[in-house]
């Protein structure tokens, strides 16, 4: 079965929908946002969590929600907010022998009285994973297309399921597991160390020095927090070019952001990280569709 759902994996909605079938995920997070050049602003909505519950039902469908209420003609058209999924997840084992939808119905109803996930996951064995996701910071173009299918071809499939997604301007990348959330910047600078191994990347260190800071300090905030700010000081984006600073074809500023994010996530409990679009952009730009790799 899972093969074969695997084969039906057409587009990011798709994978999502996937994902809630492999784990009992009973809430994704998200945002909704107007679009920016690289990556989600700050200033964003985020998604209530009975329609976060709902989201999981929606891509199982295959369809994300439209958010929004502004009138744009007079035929009942709304303008469509752009929907962004968080890397966290809420989880919630088999010890009830209840279906996960069951579950999430459950869920629907407890956070439609007013609970929230953060207080509802001290009553019910609800828990925060995370779908390991990231950002490239290349043109789309068949060259770079090739060297990063390249690279994902050469990973340890034990650790690592990857999924390639056509963003249009570029692509993401998602792994089909849940991991701890603490553990989320091991994983980049694990991955931040392979694609450092790119010809075009043979004499800067900084990416190896990026990489191994984060593996090494993984479980360490304020380490953490340096790190990002070396990559706000020394990395920039491959469009927009600045003096002393150098691109990198995964969007280390994307993930700098993530990382505080995520910082803040673990000593709150609330909100998400690593936020990856998902819809198409307002009136432009395509839903992200996988790359066969």
């Amino acid at each position: 079965m899972g093969r074969e759902a695997d084969l039906n994996i057409k587009n990011s909605i798709d994978f999502l929908g996937f994902i809630a079938t492999q784990f009992p995920i009973v809430a994704f997070t998200g945002v909704t946002y107007d679009p920016k050049p690289h990556g989600i602003p700050s200033k964003n909505n985020l998604i209530e969590e009975t329609s976060a519950i709902d989201l999981a039902e929606l891509f199982l469908e295959g369809n994300y929600p439209y958010f929004g209420s502004i009138w744009l003609n007079r035929e009942n058209m709304f303008d469509k907010e752009t929907l962004a999924i968080g890397g966290i997840v809420y989880v919630w084992p088999g010890e009830i022998e209840t279906t996960i939808n069951e579950k999430r119905i459950y869920l629907q109803g407890l956070t439609f009285e007013g609970e929230s996930i953060k207080r509802l996951s001290k009553m019910l064995p609800i828990f925060p994973m995370a779908i390991l996701g990231i950002d490239f910071d290349c043109p789309n173009s068949e060259p770079h297309k090739e060297q990063i299918k390249n690279i994902l071809n050469q990973l340890n499939i034990n650790i690592y399921e990857p999924y390639l997604f056509d963003s249009g301007g570029s692509f993401h990348l998602a792994f089909k597991t849940l991991i701890n959330p603490k553990n989320i910047p091991y994983h980049y600078g694990s991955l931040i160390e392979i694609f450092s191994t790119l010809p075009q990347y043979g004499d800067l260190y900084i990416f190896k020095e990026i990489a191994d800071k984060l593996k090494g300090n993984w479980d360490n905030p304020d380490e953490i927090r340096k790190v990002c700010d070396l990559i706000f000081n020394k990395i920039c984006h491959y469009d927009s070019p600045e003096e002393g600073k150098v691109p990198f074809i995964l969007d280390l500023r994307w993930m700098a952001h993530s990382l505080l994010e995520l910082l803040d996530f673990l000593e709150t409990k609330d909100g998400s990280a690593a936020f990856l679009r998902i819809s198409d952009k307002s009136g432009e730009g395509i839903v992200p569709f996988r790359v066969n790799l």
